[in-house]
Formats: structure tokens, sequence, C-alpha cells
């Protein structure tokens, strides 16, 4: 049985790259109309009627595209896939209208020609690009630890990073080696600091993933990722502008598991607001590091953010951290009443070291790697050590006890 491919675009390298795509795959025929959407006034309904899949262009002139999209979408009804092939000016407010209008999937013209005929097949057969359902915690997937924050300003992301880089343990006498394997995932879309923090130029992979509407795959998380001289692994925020709900609960979700398939820990740096996607992220926490401290509204909020990420995810190991207090010997009473409001312990105080976080971050480097010693240091120390002991890690894959 042969599937049919109908391809309106003027530009004649598209119509070639779709054929190119489906070179190998000999039950699928195209039927190429040299003209856009826009272009055919109205009648591109009529020369559709008959095929599996419409491939169009978008982003030469999406004012008229859109309009003659959802006159073409509301002809045709909802059971035909729509592909667009979009050019670089195409910018993510337009994907998202495109998205809207009734697009299913969005791809660059860059995409090769591989990824292109992937996208088709799964189109062709009625199905949205496939995202992995829960699976069941595996001993051999990583581990995902996540950081939030009751207010602005606690130092989460510093905790975040500097946690990330201690989970490495890199042993060895003479050549220092890291025990784990650590990626970092800076979901702050708009204020992400990681990049920053580490000194890494931030990628704009998160931005073109939430622009083409697409779930990655594993190889398209692998690539965006940045290795970092220490032997993290990070995907950072978008250095482009972009709001939180451009991405879907699914891309976050489908990006979370492929880390955690190649990775012994993922470390994932929540923005402080929270969006449709949080759930993804919750879903899949071993535990959660909510950074806070004693005052009255913060101990307040910090009530809230619990009551709001475990409203569906009831077992989610939550532990508060401290942020710029020492442990004290003896807690005063309005310690023991902020652990009543939240109903927890104080897991980890992270004393105020203003001087190490400042040259740290000038730096691009750990705080450890300033001030090994500091008392700011020896805690971070601290909750990655508890992180190895108490979650634990996968067991290795050179392990003969897998095998």
């Amino acid at each position: 049985m042969h599937n049919k491919i109908a391809v309106f675009s003027s530009d004649d390298l598209r119509i070639a790259s779709v054929k190119k795509s489906l070179r190998r795959t000999p039950s699928m025929r195209v039927e190429a109309h040299r003209e856009s959407l826009a272009g055919l006034n109205g009648s591109a309904a009529l020369l559709a009627e008959n095929v599996d899949l419409i491939v169009i262009e978008a982003g030469h002139n999406p004012d008229e595209e859109l309009a003659a999209l959802t006159e073409f979408r509301r002809k045709i009804g909802t059971e035909r896939a729509i592909l667009a092939l979009a050019d670089e000016a195409l910018s993510l407010r337009q994907a998202r209208q495109f998205r809207e209008a009734g697009v299913d999937e969005i791809l660059p013209d860059s995409a090769t020609p591989e990824e292109l005929g992937e996208r088709i097949e799964w189109l062709t057969r009625g199905q949205q690009y496939p995202v992995p359902a829960l699976r069941v915690p595996d001993p051999r997937q990583g581990r995902v630890i996540a950081f939030a924050q009751a207010r602005g300003g606690l130092g989460t992301t510093t905790l975040a990073v500097n946690v990330a880089t201690r989970l490495l343990d890199p042993r060895g006498l003479i050549k220092r080696t890291a025990s784990h394997k650590v990626a970092l995932l800076d979901l702050d879309l708009q204020y992400g600091g990681v990049a920053s923090l580490l000194d890494v130029e931030p990628s704009d992979a998160l931005y073109r993933m939430a622009a083409q509407g697409t779930v990655p795959t594993a190889a398209e998380v692998e690539d965006a990722l940045i290795r970092h001289p220490s032997g993290l692994d990070v995907l950072t925020a978008p250095k482009t502008l972009c709001p939180l709900e451009a991405l879907e609960r699914g891309q976050v979700g489908t990006i979370i598991e492929a880390l955690r398939d190649s990775h012994d820990f993922v470390i994932v740096d929540l923005p402080r607001a929270l969006c449709d996607w949080t759930s993804a992220v919750m879903d899949r926490v071993d535990r959660l590091l909510l950074m806070t401290d004693t005052t009255v509204p913060t101990v307040r909020q910090a009530r809230r953010v619990i009551d709001i990420l475990t409203e569906d995810a009831l077992n989610v190991d939550v532990q508060l951290v401290v942020s710029r207090e020492f442990k004290p010997m003896i807690q005063r009473r309005h310690h023991k009443v902020a652990q009543e409001v939240l109903e927890r312990k104080f897991a980890h105080w992270l004393p105020e070291d203003p001087k190490s976080c400042r040259s740290a971050s000038d730096r691009g480097v750990p705080i450890h790697q300033i001030s090994r010693r500091s008392p700011l240091s020896r805690a971070i120390d601290g909750i990655a050590r508890q992180l190895i002991e108490d979650v634990g890690t996968r067991p290795r894959a050179a392990d003969p006890a897998q095998k």
C-alpha cells in the first residue's frame, strides 16, 4: 500500500528535500505542487483530497500563510496531518501560531533527510512523534534531582551548579577522573544563570525545540549538551529570551528521560514561576531540594510551593535547604515553628560566603576550586555526599553483575 504526500511549496529546494528524505521508503509517493498554500487561493484542499500527509512552507510570508493555513485546515478537517518546513526567519511566536492554526509538526529547513524522513513516517502512520510513557523506576536509570526556590535571591542556581560538579566525584592519584556522569539542565528559560556561573556559551537548543514544537530524540538531546571542563554535561537556558510556556510537557519529559538514560545524575534547575510542564519534572524526580530562609514571608511561600509541587506527586522526597545561615547548635523558637509549618525538618544549612561566591562566579568555576575548606564549600560537599548515599546511582554498564 502506498502513502501519498502532497507538498505545497514555491521553493524547489524544499520539494527536493522531501523527495530525498523518502528515497529509502518506496511505499511513499510525493505529489509536488510548486506553489504555497497562500498562492493557491483556496484550491489546495481539492488537490489534497486523496493524500495522507500535507507538507507546507512556513516563514516566507507568515501572515498570508497563516490565513491560508487556517482556511485549509477548516476545509480538510483534522484527520490528515500537516508538516511545516520553516526557514530561519520564523520566530517562536509565529511558530506557535502555526501550531495553533493546525500544523502538527514544524521542522527547520536545516533538518537532515533522516530527520525529515523519520517525522514523515510517523505522521503518515497517523501518529504524533512518540512521547515516552512514564516508566517504573529502573535501577539502571540515573537519578533526577530538582532544585526549586521559595523566593528569588536565595542562591538556588549557585547550589544546583555546585552540587552537580561535586556529584562528579573525581578520583585518582595522578589523573582524577569523574566517578559519575552528571547532566545539568537549566529550565529557567528566561533568566537561567547556569551558563554564566560555568562560563560557557549558552545554547539555543531549547529555544529551537520550543519553536519547532517537536519532541526531541535522544540523539538530539545528546547533541545539545555542552561539555564543561569539569566533565559536567550542561543543557543551558537559551540565550534568546523565551517564555516559560514555550516548551510543552512532552518535550520536557522526553529531555529528562533521555538524560537519565545516559547519566548517573540529572540535576534540574527549575524557574521560580511554575508552569504546565513543571509536572513533567515532578513526575520524574527522585528528590526535590527546596531553598528557603527562616523569615515568616519566605516560610509561608515555601509552604505554598511544596503544596503545589506535590499536589499530583505525593511521594516526592522534598528536602529543605536553609540559605545564608549556619546550622545552630540549639535551634531557636522561630526555627522550630517554621519546621512545624512546613511539616519537614531543615535538612541542610548553607552559611553565607559572598566573597567565595563572587570569586567563583567571576571566574566561572565551582566554589570548591576557590575555597575548598570554607564552611559553604563543606556544606555543599555534604549535600552531594548525602545524595550519593541516599538516592544512589545506577549500576554501571561495565559491571559484570549487569551483564
